[in-house]
């Protein structure tokens, strides 16, 4: 056993407290690089972030900028016209593929044919698009460029805010629209004003009659190769080919106020249980309150 001189006891129990005192400050230095190191990491990770968040606003900025002249120019000049009439078909274009109506598709396990030929379960789409409703969120997708907010009318009350018609599909441009009358087969629907049942976007094509719509319930958004087809839910009366021109020029008025008057006072602040705006369902809800949809 060590013999230890008075004193070295203390000695020695000093030597180790002096060498704990050294590894917890040692620990504790590392754990502060340890943090600074996460810190410096976090810290690029975030300048990272706010240089790509930087570089698309740039980018974005730059787009802007060069639209801007076009943009800036007089409502009925052509050339921004023109830009605006594209824009309004490649839009519609990017809505090809969205279901018709999902509350025409059961929630779990549907075989109805739209859901069978797509491989696909329609109802869990987010949202969906009826005739008019195609129509209206191409122009909610321009209301900064166009001017205005359409209201939620459906296709009778699009057609009534397009004064400028013409005799043929001939005489049309991509992006002006084919309106159809008819009488429903269902002798219970209650038909819509001038008697309008469907509304179909022109693009002319290859065929030079295509268009892009919402026509079949089971099925989704589509180009079509003719403007030309047998519903089955309505009988044709007549179609009427519409030009876009006051829309694009900024003006959505309706010929006939007074038909919408109780719709807008009925949807006035309301937001549909189903509209894209609340977050989930059919943009186009409810439309068809007083009639068939389209």
């Amino acid at each position: 056993m060590d013999a230890r001189e008075p004193g070295e006891e203390e000695g020695h129990q000093l030597t180790t407290d002096n060498n704990q005192q050294a590894e917890n400050v040692q620990q504790i230095t590392e754990a502060k690089d340890a943090d600074d190191r996460q810190a410096r990491k976090q810290e690029t990770g975030s300048l990272q972030h706010s240089f790509i968040a930087w570089r698309k606003s740039k980018l974005e900025k730059k787009k802007q900028k060069e639209l801007d002249p076009i943009l800036s120019l007089p409502r009925d000049d052509p050339i921004r016209m023109a830009y605006l009439r594209q824009r309004f078909v490649d839009l519609a274009r990017q809505y090809v593929g969205v279901p018709y109506g999902r509350k025409f598709h059961e929630a779990e396990g549907c075989e109805c044919e739209g859901c069978v030929e797509s491989g696909r379960q329609l109802f869990r789409d987010k949202f969906s698009l009826d005739c008019c409703g195609l129509v209206r969120k191409v122009l909610r997708d321009l209301e900064q460029e166009l001017g205005f907010r359409i209201g939620r009318g459906n296709q009778a009350y699009q057609y009534d805010t397009l004064p400028l018609r013409v005799d043929s599909a001939q005489e049309l441009q991509p992006g002006d629209l084919v309106f159809y009358s008819g009488v429903y087969v269902n002798p219970k629907s209650k038909p819509h004003p001038s008697k309008m049942t469907h509304v179909e976007i022109f693009v002319g094509g290859d065929s030079g009659e295509a268009t892009i719509g919402s026509r079949e319930r089971l099925r989704w958004v589509k180009e079509y190769p003719s403007y030309n087809f047998n519903a089955k839910r309505w009988t044709l009366l007549e179609m009427f080919y519409c030009r876009i021109d006051t829309w694009l020029q900024g003006a959505c008025v309706p010929e006939h106020p007074d038909l919408w008057k109780s719709k807008a006072e009925r949807w006035k602040g309301e937001v549909a249980k189903y509209s894209i705006f609340s977050g989930e369902g059919d943009e186009d809800a409810d439309a068809d309150d007083e009639g068939e949809d389209c």
